[in-house]
C-alpha cells in the first residue's frame, strides 16, 4: 500500500474538506472588497494558517499525520481532534503584509501571496506559498491532507493555472475500497521553486517519483500538462 494512501471518506478529512470549502468561499466573496491586509487574513484562513485563539486551534497537518487512521480507518469519529472555526479579517496581525503591497514598497517582506479570486482547495492544510508569489485567477488545487504543495518566493502564475497532488490506483480492483478494506486515494508533494513562472492553463500533475519539483527560475508554457521532470526545453519554448 502506498505509504501516503489514505479514506478520503474519512469523517476526519471531510471535516477539513468543509473547513476549507467555507474558508475558499469566503475568500472568493469578499477578498476584493477588502483592504490588502485583511485580504491577507482571508487567504491564510484558506490555507490553515491564522493564528486561532487556543479554545480553536486549527486542524493542521501533523494533526493528521500523527494519527494512524490516514490509512486504517473509513469511518473514523475520534473527537480528540481540535477543532475549526472561520475567523474574521479584522482580527488580522496589524503588521500583516502581503505581496500585493510590494508592488508600491519593494522594501516589504510579504508574508502572504497575491492570489486573486476566485481560487479552489480541497484542503488547504498542506499549501505553502511564498509571501513574493503572484497567483492570478482561477488557481485550482487539489490537494491531500498527506502530502505538501509548495509554491516558492518571487513566482508568476498566469490564470487558470491547476495543481493535482493527489492521485488514485491504475487498475480498478485496487480502487474498490469497499471490497479491498484499504485506501484508494494517495498524495504526493508537489514543489515549485522560487523566481518560476507559470503560464496560463498549465497543469501540474504528481508523479510516480516521490514528489514533483520545478526548479528555480523556470518558465512552464501555456496549456502545458507538466507530468515530468522540467528541463531546459521548457524554459526555452
Amino acid at each position: 500500500m502506498n505509504a501516503n494512501a489514505y479514506f478520503a471518506g474519512n469523517n476526519s478529512f471531510r471535516v477539513a474538506r468543509d473547513r476549507c470549502i467555507a474558508a475558499c468561499l469566503t475568500y472568493n466573496d469578499k477578498a476584493e472588497k477588502v483592504s490588502p491586509r485583511e485580504r491577507g487574513a482571508l487567504w491564510l484562513q484558506s490555507v490553515n494558517r491564522y493564528p486561532h485563539p487556543k479554545s480553536a486551534p486549527i486542524l493542521g497537518a501533523t494533526d493528521f499525520a500523527n494519527h494512524s487512521y490516514i490509512s486504517s480507518s473509513r469511518t473514523n469519529t475520534s473527537t480528540d481532534l481540535p477543532s475549526c472555526r472561520i475567523v474574521s479579517p479584522n482580527e488580522a496581525p496589524k503588521t500583516l503584509t502581503t505581496a500585493e503591497q510590494m508592488f508600491n514598497d519593494p522594501s516589504l517582506k510579504p508574508q502572504v501571496p497575491f492570489v486573486k479570486v476566485p481560487v479552489f482547495m480541497d484542503y488547504g492544510l498542506r499549501v505553502h506559498i511564498g509571501g513574493s508569489t503572484f497567483i492570478n485567477r482561477g488557481f485550482k488545487v487539489l490537494d491531500s491532507p498527506v502530502a505538501d504543495v509548495t509554491i516558492g518566493e518571487g513566482c508568476l502564475f498566469g490564470p487558470d493555472v491547476t495543481i493535482i497532488s493527489v492521485s488514485h490506483p491504475l487498475r480498478a480492483e485496487d480502487r474498490a475500497e469497499a471490497k479491498t478494506g484499504r485506501p484508494a486515494s494517495y498524495g504526493k508533494p508537489v514543489q515549485v521553486g522560487d523566481d518560476v513562472w507559470v503560464g496560463t492553463r498549465v497543469i501540474i500533475l504528481q508523479v510516480s517519483s516521490s514528489s514533483h519539483v520545478v526548479p528555480d527560475e523556470r518558465e512552464l508554457s501555456s496549456a502545458l500538462t507538466r507530468t515530468g521532470p522540467v528541463s531546459q526545453l521548457d524554459q526555452d519554448r
